[in-house]
């Protein structure tokens, strides 16, 4: 390991992970960015934040230690994480939690045609809904098309959603006129 045992893994106050079912988003709102990672990767930051490397490295076993190593320098080298020798020079973060009227107070959904069955992700949707979840993101992969992406706004908008925020991949095969239509 290229790293000194000894130092503390800090995970910057920028950024935020957000564990979902098959993978985690891990978001830098100083750098507006965001990006995908296994969710493997989501407990080794929990434990890995504000302890040293030596320490959980010692819990790692041999055949893991390169993949390891690997996160730790793309934490690093992508400034999602930094080390120190003096942990008491970066307080940890506030997790407080604000009071909600809702068990879920916002959701992300992905949809992908090509790897999603539209029944079973409406059946999320439809449960969103019936928990009032308020705020609602929706992402299309680039390989959505349009019919696929007003099938899925068509079913949305039966819904009691507060918000909807609706995020497509740029296609240049529709025209305008279709999303303002859409819209």
């Amino acid at each position: 390991m290229k790293y000194n045992k000894n130092l503390y893994f800090i995970v910057s106050s920028s950024c935020q992970m957000t564990k979902g079912y098959s993978k985690t988003l891990l978001q830098d709102f100083s750098r507006k960015s965001l990006e995908y990672i296994p969710n493997d990767y989501y407990m080794i930051t929990k434990l890995l934040d504000r302890h040293q490397i030596g320490e959980i490295a010692e819990k790692i076993s041999d055949s893991s230690m390169g993949n390891f190593e690997k996160y730790i320098n793309f934490m690093i080298d992508k400034e999602y994480a930094f080390l120190t020798k003096d942990i008491s020079l970066f307080p940890p973060k506030c997790h407080v939690v604000h009071d909600s009227l809702f068990p879920i107070n916002d959701a992300i959904v992905e949809f992908n045609p090509i790897v999603s069955n539209m029944e079973e992700m409406y059946s999320y949707l439809k449960e969103l809904n019936s928990m009032q979840c308020p705020y609602l993101q929706i992402r299309f992969s680039p390989s959505s098309n349009y019919p696929y992406i007003v099938d899925v706004v068509n079913r949305i908008c039966t819904m009691d959603f507060e918000c909807v925020d609706i995020h497509i991949a740029d296609s240049h095969k529709t025209p305008m006129q279709a999303w303002n239509k859409l819209i």
